[in-house]
């Protein structure tokens, strides 16, 4: 298959399918920030469903990241990624799940720890949603997702895409297990980061994935 039908495959195959959980924005008011999110990071306002100035594919270690050149928008750049992540700075940041799987999961696996010994750089929380979605599901996770009508097909689509076009041995991804970014199914392009503040008025930054294709560029 072309790489742009594999793509539009992948755009059509929606994520897996969750109750919502209770990682949700609608239940907590945006706040004015207490801090500022780096641009590179931050989700679009004027409209969430195109994206952030990051072009990511989530499958894809972080280093794949692009943003477009200040001075050449026909030029892809490699993000800020030893900028401060915010600020102020800080040296522990905790991230959940808006879309409503990650926020399902959220709820069971906990927030997504970002830490530094000295500041919270955007390539520590790239790296850190990077890895955390690469944890391996258990199988009780895998069961109950498999468990779900469709989810099985799904699943086994998300997989197999992600052999494909991630920079892994496609041979060793097939014959490894499901990771928890496979329940995104074709919801790989990464959203960007929103503020939120809670019930005890305390902030934390909400991620996202939106749908493909994600373009690939150099």
């Amino acid at each position: 298959m072309l790489e742009y039908e594999r793509a539009q495959a992948q755009a059509s195959t929606p994520a897996a399918q969750y109750p919502y959980g209770p990682w949700t924005t609608a239940s907590w008011p945006v706040i004015k920030p207490l801090v500022v999110v780096h641009r590179h990071l931050f989700y679009n306002p004027i409209n969430p469903n195109a994206g952030p100035e990051l072009l990511w594919d989530i499958v894809l270690p972080p280093e794949r990241a692009r943003v477009r050149h200040p001075n050449n928008p026909a030029i892809w750049a490699k993000p800020a990624f030893d900028a401060d992540a915010v600020a102020p700075s800080v040296k522990r940041i905790q991230l959940v799940g808006q879309h409503h799987n990650l926020g399902y999961w959220f709820s069971k696996w906990g927030p997504l720890e970002v830490k530094s010994d000295s500041v919270v750089t955007v390539r520590d929380v790239l790296r850190m949603i990077y890895t955390y979605l690469r944890a391996p599901l258990t199988g009780e996770e895998l069961s109950y997702a498999m468990s779900i009508p469709g989810n099985r097909e799904w699943l086994k689509f998300a997989k197999e895409q992600r052999a494909k076009q991630s920079e892994e041995a496609e041979s060793v991804v097939l014959s490894s297990g499901y990771r928890r970014v496979d329940l995104m199914g074709g919801h790989r392009r990464f959203a960007g980061l929103a503020l939120v503040v809670r019930p005890d008025n305390t902030w934390m930054l909400y991620f996202s994935v939106l749908p493909g294709p994600v373009p690939r560029v150099r």
